[in-house]
């Protein structure tokens, strides 16, 4: 986004909390001779969350790097997996298990296809049983959130959610960590409402 667009600035009386809220969710594809498959699924194979490991951790930019403050929060683990009707767009950042060769069918950075809506994703489908997944509650997503309160000090801040997801054979797992727009405390006084979007 341009500068000046992507920030808000709050007058509270001396601190402000910082909260958040996200999910993490899976794409998985399989290529057979007569159909493509698409899942959003996050259960293994006993019906537990895939979902390890979540932290959410608070961090402060000293003008060269990102300093962490204070102790990270620490989710239920394995992160609860709900099943969603959201029709959100699917980039996947945390890797790719299993055959790298099929890696350009995923949408995914480093090769794969652009972002797109899950809806999309799943009109590509041709495995039968698959037939309306985000309306049947076969699409999967484990939700985060938390708050840290009371920051004082002036500065720019970012809250990096981090953990791991296994695979669906439960036999490996691949890391995951992604960082939020910046946070910036401090300098009100240059706008001319206590709430403002420059």
């Amino acid at each position: 986004m341009a500068a000046g667009t992507c920030w808000t600035c709050e007058e509270t009386g001396g601190t402000v909390d910082v909260g958040f809220t996200g999910f993490v969710s899976s794409e998985s594809y399989l290529k057979q001779r007569t159909f493509d498959k698409y899942s959003f699924t996050l259960l293994d194979s006993l019906g537990a969350s895939r979902v390890l490991g979540a932290t959410a951790q608070l961090q402060k930019f000293n003008g060269i790097t990102w300093d962490n403050v204070g102790s990270a929060i620490v989710f239920t683990d394995p992160l609860p997996v709900t099943s969603t009707v959201n029709d959100y767009s699917y980039f996947g950042n945390a890797g790719v298990f299993g055959n790298s060769a099929v890696f350009g069918a995923l949408h995914a950075s480093g090769g794969g296809k652009p972002a797109t809506n899950v809806s999309a994703i799943l009109l590509e489908d041709t495995f039968t049983n698959n037939n309306n997944d985000l309306t049947t509650g076969n699409v999967h997503e484990a939700d985060y959130s938390g708050s840290f309160p009371g920051l004082s000090e002036a500065g720019s801040y970012q809250v990096v959610i981090s953990g791991t997801v296994k695979d669906n054979a439960g036999t490996g797992a691949e890391p995951f960590s992604v960082s939020s727009s910046q946070i910036i405390i401090g300098g009100c006084d240059t706008c001319e409402a206590p709430v403002c979007n420059p």
